[in-house]
């Protein structure tokens, strides 16, 4: 009769494909759930009836949708401060993640976000790779309106170059991607 053997470690291996199945059967149900939720903001400001079950567009709105609204309208209206401001104040979030998505979003409003300059500059030394990578292609999508950031350009391009030992792949390529976008945005801008 074939016996088997316990290896070390089964029950991990166990425990972490019931939880992986768990987490993929419930995700779907929070999801729904989360979807229901009213904020406080939805309530009305009268006492005489129950809570407005109508969804608020700007607080339930993630941080990457209200960035592509407010690109959206930048690129219709140049002079739309409000955008302007939900732009700026996006890339100033202490997620890499949305400050990256604002980046992106800033590309749709092309040459009309020149006002971004001087923030896609700043996000030029984010200590996120995507941010900066995002920040570069984004200048050059500006093209010669973003004469300015030229010099972080340059800096961008010869700091991106990955140190000689020490850095892991992903890494490398990273930076790689960084020192490509800063090269590209650079002829965009200065047709060079």
């Amino acid at each position: 009769m074939f016996k088997l053997k316990r290896r070390p470690g089964f029950e991990v291996d166990r425990l972490c494909l019931l939880l992986l199945a768990f987490s993929l059967c419930i995700s779907p149900v929070l999801a729904a759930e989360n979807a229901k939720v009213v904020r406080p903001e939805t309530r009305a400001n009268s006492s005489k009836g129950p809570a407005s079950s109508k969804p608020v567009s700007t607080a339930v709105q993630s941080v990457e949708k209200q960035s592509e609204s407010a690109a959206q309208a930048l690129k219709a209206n140049a002079r739309d401060e409000a955008a302007l401001a939900v732009l700026l104040r996006n890339l100033g979030s202490t997620v890499a993640f949305d400050r990256a998505a604002t980046v992106v979003a800033a590309r749709i409003a092309g040459k009309n976000a020149r006002a971004l300059v001087p923030a896609l500059i700043t996000a030029l030394k984010d200590e996120s790779t995507n941010v900066r990578g995002e920040a570069a292609t984004t200048l050059g999508a500006i093209g010669p309106d973003a004469r300015g950031a030229v010099p972080a350009l340059k800096e961008a391009a010869i700091s991106a170059h990955p140190p000689e030992q020490g850095a892991g792949c992903c890494m490398v390529q990273r930076d790689l991607w960084v020192h490509a976008a800063a090269e590209k945005a650079l002829k965009q801008i200065t047709g060079k």
